[in-house]
């Protein structure tokens, strides 16, 4: 088998977009791994004024 075989991978930073955390407003998930917060977009298509 001579054919290519194209694997796409995921890059969690892909979209990523600077911003500053305002608040940790808590954790959450069986063993608290994911964390709930409140952000200032700094730059991007979301940013506010």
């Amino acid at each position: 088998m001579s054919e290519e075989t194209k694997v796409e991978r995921f890059s969690p930073y892909e979209d990523s977009v600077a911003a500053l955390v305002v608040q940790i407003l808590g954790r959450t998930g069986i063993a608290g791994e994911v964390s709930i917060v409140r952000v200032r977009i700094l730059e991007g298509r979301d940013k506010v004024g």
